[in-house]
């Protein structure tokens, strides 16, 4: 008797677990599955500071639509001294990826390649484009990005946002202007030349690590508020800025294109670096910046 009762009891709990499958399995939408992944044909692009050289580690890492890590990486490396990268037939399950580079690069302050490696990063939404650029602006942006699509918004808004913040700390706005992932200092027009300038105020005449530094600073700073607060931070560019021969930083950067090859056309980012010095005064001991090298 207690051994019938207890197979009642099982059945019992067994419908009842049925059940409860059933209604979940009827819950489940499509957008629970497993999404079937894409083939992008080739990503790449350019890596720059200056160019970066040949044999820099490029990471491209791809990220959920929160921009969380899925955890599926791929390796590929610069293959040329002009920062080109390119890796073909990935698969992926989301659009969203991070861009990491380490490397050494052409430093258009000193004329010569950096002492030390440095690391940049990018996010782009590779739906509808299959070249990424990295440089500084996209590496300046990323934190922001991040933290604005926390709150709520969307990839392109957030990248917009976080855009237009970074080009107001160096005194330009931001509207209108393509995304900082498609820019490239080795083509003409305002947009190349303007990401030229802002690459030139962070190098001054830093060293990597120096370098490093002030933009993981500003990366901190306006990560929440989209607002540069540090007096410190910007009173270290504008000091770089002004003491900066702009003259023979154009002409270590086109000497440096001719040698690899390339026939860059260098748009006039010195507008925008004089531009950036000009709404200040301040008391200098240095010689201020100048397009001919002359004070």
């Amino acid at each position: 008797m207690r051994y019938r009762s207890a197979v009642i009891l099982s059945s019992k709990y067994l419908v009842l677990l049925l059940i409860t499958l059933i209604a979940c399995t009827k819950d489940i939408g499509p957008e629970d599955l497993d999404p079937e992944p894409t083939i992008k044909d080739k990503i790449g692009g350019y890596v720059q500071k200056g160019p970066f050289i040949n044999g820099t580690a490029v990471v491209i890492s791809e990220l959920d639509s929160s921009l969380n890590p899925t955890g599926r990486n791929f390796n590929t490396q610069i293959v040329d001294n002009k920062g080109t990268f390119e890796i073909r037939d990935i698969e992926l399950f989301s659009n969203y990826v991070e861009l990491r580079t380490d490397g050494f690069y052409f430093n258009e302050i000193e004329g010569q390649k950096s002492a030390a490696q440095l690391t940049l990063f990018a996010l782009a939404d590779v739906s509808n484009q299959s070249s990424i650029n990295v440089n500084i602006l996209t590496h300046l942006e990323k934190s922001r990005v991040v933290y604005l699509i926390g709150d709520g918004l969307s990839f392109s808004d957030a990248k917009a946002q976080a855009q237009s913040e970074v080009l107001n700390i160096f005194g330009v706005d931001g509207t209108g202007i393509d995304n900082s992932e498609t820019l490239d200092i080795s083509q003409p027009g305002e947009e190349n030349a303007l990401l030229m300038a802002i690459s030139v105020i962070l190098q001054g005449n830093r060293t990597v690590a120096d370098l490093t530094e002030i933009m993981a600073n500003i990366s901190t700073d306006i990560r929440e508020d989209g607002i540069l607060n540090s007096k410190s931070t910007f009173d270290s560019l504008y000091e770089q800025a002004y003491s900066l021969n702009l003259q023979e930083i154009r002409t270590n950067i086109t000497n440096r294109y001719e040698s690899i090859g390339v026939n860059a056309s260098i748009g006039n980012f010195e507008n925008y670096i004089i531009d950036f010095l000009n709404p200040f005064e301040i008391t200098h001991e240095s010689t201020p910046a100048s397009c001919n090298g002359e004070s």
